[in-house]
């Protein structure tokens, strides 16, 4: 009896894909179809001129990087080159000094 009755049941849905299509035509599902796909390019374009603009950002990031870290070792080379001349001055004075305490 149980069975009679689901099977009562079940034969007066209409399965959900025969019902959907069962009204539209050929043309319109081929214009529907088109429509996603169209969308579906349109999204993949946005998403791919998103995507280089963040890579355009990542390299201007990058470049920024690799020229401060230029700078940063080109600053620390003019350092030890005013250093080193600074020293040599020094090291000069205190011979220059050295050699006049001798010869007076």
């Amino acid at each position: 009896m149980i069975a009679d009755e689901f099977s009562q049941t079940t034969a007066k849905k209409p399965h959900m894909t025969e019902h959907r299509f069962a009204n539209d035509s050929p043309a319109q599902k081929t214009t529907t179809e088109f429509e996603e796909v169209a969308t579906t390019l349109l999204d993949g374009l946005k998403l791919l001129v998103n995507q280089f603009h963040e890579l355009g950002e990542y390299f201007s990031h990058f470049v920024t990087a690799k020229t401060d870290s230029i700078k940063l070792s080109l600053r620390g080379t003019v350092l030890r080159l005013v250093l080193a001349a600074l020293g040599f001055v020094v090291l000069s004075g205190f011979l220059v000094i050295a050699g006049w305490f001798v010869l007076s």
